[in-house]
């Protein structure tokens, strides 16, 4: 089993409408991937974000970062 951690830290102007719509997206890709298991999301006290997901194996993980890698939410600097 291979675990896999995203972390978020949103910036204060942070668009959150659209931060939400790419984080259900990102989930989705997540989760269409062969070999996952399960993801579960944790909320600090500061407001930072930490989601765990679990694979079957290290080759799903590659999956992952291939579709994730194609999808980017590109960000201003």
């Amino acid at each position: 089993m291979v675990l896999v951690v995203f972390g978020t830290k949103m910036r204060d102007d942070a668009d959150l409408e659209e931060y939400a719509r790419h984080q259900q997206r990102m989930r989705e890709l997540v989760q269409e991937t062969p070999g996952f298991i399960s993801i579960k999301g944790f909320v600090g006290e500061d407001g930072e974000e930490i989601s765990i997901a679990r694979f079957e194996s290290d080759e799903d993980w590659v999956q992952v970062s291939k579709t994730i890698r194609d999808y980017t939410w590109k960000t201003p600097d």
